[in-house]
């Protein structure tokens, strides 16, 4: 019985184990360009009041992390042996200055950003991407994950293919397209919207801007 208990403690600890730590910190800009790149996994950007881009997670064990930068540029990345593995993914919680440019990429990992003032572009294959503040500029792009952009940001570019688009608060330029997903739009004053689908379905619950 306690060599069968032994075991099963383990299996349990073995994917824990199987983890490699990560936790940085560099001085940047505060309206620094900052690159980001996790294949699997999760990404979860958060805009802070400091003049650092600090970030902590966990990668497989067999990838490395790299991160470096100065100025007004930095980047960050997970690579690993076989990116064509969907598992073990890579978590990675990193924090940034409020006013800075941030560019994610992302194959199946999902990406969350909160709390940014500046830019967001984030690239997606199969993850789903959600972004909650007020930006200048938000890109985002996913073929089969969801889309969710919530606040009053002042451009909005979201691109779709099987999954849901879904935007809270817009206050300003919006344009979503998909190709199967529905697109849902609610709580805005838009000053100008294109909402666009194949074979999906489009509802809009808000006002216009009277420049609109």
């Amino acid at each position: 019985m306690r060599n069968r208990l032994t075991t099963a403690l383990l299996l349990v600890a073995a994917p824990l184990a199987a983890q490699q730590k990560i936790d940085r910190r560099i001085a940047i800009a505060p309206d620094a360009s900052v690159r980001i790149i996790n294949m699997a996994g999760t990404t979860r950007i958060t805009g802070w009041d400091v003049d650092s881009i600090a970030v902590i997670g966990t990668i497989p064990v067999g990838a490395s992390f790299y991160f470096g930068g100065k100025g007004q540029v930095a980047k960050m990345g997970v690579e690993r042996k076989d990116e064509t593995l969907a598992e073990p993914g890579s978590t990675l919680e990193v924090r940034v200055p409020r006013g800075a440019r941030v560019w994610v990429k992302s194959g199946t990992a999902n990406i969350e950003v909160t709390g940014l003032r500046g830019e967001a572009e984030c690239v997606s294959v199969s993850g789903s991407i959600r972004v909650e503040g007020g930006l200048k500029l938000l890109i985002a792009e996913s073929m089969e994950g969801n889309l969710n952009a919530s606040g009053p940001m002042e451009i909005v570019r979201l691109k779709g293919g099987a999954g849901t688009i879904t935007i809270r608060g817009a206050r300003g330029d919006i344009m979503a397209t998909t190709v199967g997903g529905a697109i849902v739009a609610m709580d805005g004053a838009v000053v100008r919207a294109h909402l666009e689908t194949v074979s999906g379905t489009i509802a809009y619950d808000g006002s216009v801007d009277p420049r609109g």
